[in-house]
C-alpha cells in the first residue's frame, strides 16, 4: 500500500501502525491526530486516520486489511510522542489483521524499503528544491 506508515507485527499477531521517519520530517510538528474508533474494519489501502498540520488536513491508507484492535489514547490531546518518541509512545493505533499472510508480499520490508525511501528524498526534493514548505494537499497527492 502507498503511504509512509511503519507497520511491525506484535506478539499478539495485532501490528502496530505509526509514522515513518520520511512522514514526520517531511510534515514537521503536527497540531492534532484524528484516529478512528476501536472496531472500525478497513481493508489495506483504506484511509485509517488523519493528521493536521496547521489547518491542513493529510489522510494515511491502512498497510493491511482488518479491524481496529485499539489507538493511542496518548494522541488525542497531544500529538507529539509521534516526533519524540516514534516508534515507543508515538504509535498511532493497532490492528488486527484479517489476512496478514497475504498481504505481507505488498508490504516493503528490508533493503527495498531503503531504496524506496531514497527515492521519496529525492521526490522531495525535487518538488521543493529551495526547501520551502510543501502545502498539505501537494504532501498528500505526491506522497500519502
Amino acid at each position: 500500500a502507498k503511504g509512509h506508515l511503519w507497520a511491525r507485527i506484535e506478539p499478539s499477531g495485532q501490528v502496530r501502525v505509526g509514522l515513518d521517519d520520511f512522514a514526520r520530517k517531511a510534515l514537521g510538528p503536527l497540531t492534532s491526530v484524528t484516529l478512528p474508533q476501536a472496531g472500525k474494519e478497513v481493508r489495506q489501502g483504506d484511509p485509517l486516520f488523519t493528521a493536521e498540520r496547521g489547518g491542513e488536513r493529510l489522510t494515511f491508507m491502512s498497510p493491511v486489511s482488518g479491524k481496529v484492535a485499539s489507538v493511542n489514547g496518548l494522541l488525542g490531546t497531544d500529538p507529539s510522542p509521534i516526533h519524540k518518541s516514534p516508534y515507543d509512545k508515538g504509535w498511532v493505533l493497532r490492528l488486527e489483521p484479517a489476512d496478514l499472510a497475504a498481504e505481507i508480499p505488498g508490504l516493503r520490508i528490508g533493503k527495498p524499503v531503503v531504496d524506496w525511501y531514497q527515492e521519496e528524498i529525492t521526490r522531495l526534493r525535487e518538488a521543493a528544491p529551495n526547501q520551502e514548505k510543501l502545502s498539505g494537499e501537494t504532501l498528500q497527492k505526491l506522497f500519502f
